[in-house]
């Protein structure tokens, strides 16, 4: 894992949902499934389609998944 993304693992588990009170804390949930519900609804489109080519045939150090693209 990145130094990114360890330091958002580690604000999100130091959070505590009592902090943010029912409404933002259905709000957060909503919106989350939401985002995934999109993510793999379109994940057969031509669009997706063609951003996980594009995604496939770069590379980087350090590399990076893709959803949708198999895992090396």
């Amino acid at each position: 894992m990145d130094r990114t993304s360890a330091a958002i693992v580690d604000y999100v588990v130091a959070s505590q949902q009592a902090k943010l009170g029912p409404d933002a804390s259905q709000a957060v949930r909503r919106t989350l499934v939401d985002c995934l519900a999109c993510a793999v609804g379109g994940l057969d489109s031509r669009p997706a389609g063609v951003a996980r080519a594009l995604a496939a045939a770069a590379s980087s150090d350090p590399g990076a998944t893709a959803f949708g693209l198999a895992r090396p």
